[in-house]
């Protein structure tokens, strides 16, 4: 391979990788750098050394923010606008360099007492240290993530159960009046909520509505399916939508009906003891019907 061949292989190598996927604004550690300010920092990088290969002695200066720019407009299109910025140096560069001679790399740098294919070298170096700084970001932000959302799983596995438990007979059938769902319409629907949302956490979205089952065979229903999401969001498996479409979706309307079977207990005259929620013990990874006994109930 040609000393040119190689260093584009390199380049290509060092940006068209994995580390530009994920939340781009997070900052889990106070006064270090976003992935996005990373992101700008590579692209200012990459047109610096590809104006330098054209003769040019250029300077980043910290003082106009070339060199650390900051995040102007924080939204989805402004990133997606930015990393389409970074690509197109990125392009720019990579052709600039397929363009250059053998001998070319050989040339001194403009201002500089180096030649170009030690610069060359020198920010595809630059460019996989920060890309691997944005994947490791990345990751920790996304593992916080998934930890609240299986902590909210099992909130719901401890409060559902705690609804479904003692239920007076044919309680499946109680209704609040005419035309509102029976509890057994209720809880067949969180299994089909829990059901779809671990479809989308696959990448494979489909929703199945089943037919409601007598009262224990439902909530064992309920309990396998908040199970088979939690041990989804607990591998290592990547999410086929983000935690905050997830929680947003399927598992926040679980918990809207975990309350209506609550207030369904309440009007059939068999109400489930208040409690304080801040003192339960819910535990991720707790999501079967075996909770912990409530440390401070209430009538």
């Amino acid at each position: 391979m040609k000393e040119i061949e190689r260093i584009a292989d390199q380049l290509k190598r060092a940006v068209e990788g994995e580390a530009w996927h994920g939340p781009s604004l997070n900052r889990p550690m106070a006064g270090g750098h976003t992935p996005w300010e990373i992101a700008l920092h590579i692209g200012a990088w990459l047109a610096a050394v590809r104006r330098r290969l054209g003769g040019q002695a250029v300077e980043l200066s910290p003082e106009p923010e070339e060199d650390w720019a900051p995040v102007g407009d924080a939204t989805e299109a402004a990133w997606e606008q930015a990393r389409a910025g970074i690509n197109g140096e990125y392009r720019k560069l990579l052709e600039t360099v397929r363009g250059l001679s053998e001998d070319g790399l050989g040339r001194i740098v403009a201002g500089r007492d180096y030649s170009m294919a030690f610069m060359l070298d020198g920010v595809i170096q630059h460019t996989l240290y920060h890309t691997g700084q944005i994947a490791v970001l990345t990751k920790a932000t996304n593992d916080a993530r998934r930890e609240l959302l299986r902590h909210t799983l099992a909130t719901l596995g401890y409060r559902g159960g705690k609804a479904l438990r003692g239920a007076p007979p044919g309680f499946a059938d109680f209704r609040a009046g005419g035309t509102s769902r029976t509890a057994g319409q209720i809880l067949s629907h969180l299994g089909d909520l829990l059901d779809w949302g671990l479809s989308i956490a696959k990448g494979k979205e489909a929703w199945r509505e089943g037919e409601p089952l007598p009262w224990e065979q439902g909530a064992e229903r309920f309990f396998a399916a908040l199970g088979a999401l939690d041990a989804q969001l607990a591998s290592a498996a990547p999410l086929g939508a983000s935690t905050e479409k997830l929680f947003q979706g399927p598992i926040a309307d679980a918990l809207t009906h975990v309350g209506q079977i609550a207030l369904l207990r309440r009007l059939a005259g068999a109400p489930v003891r208040g409690e304080s929620y801040f003192r339960s013990d819910i535990v991720v990874g707790r999501v079967g019907p075996e909770q912990s006994a409530p440390r401070r109930e209430f009538d």
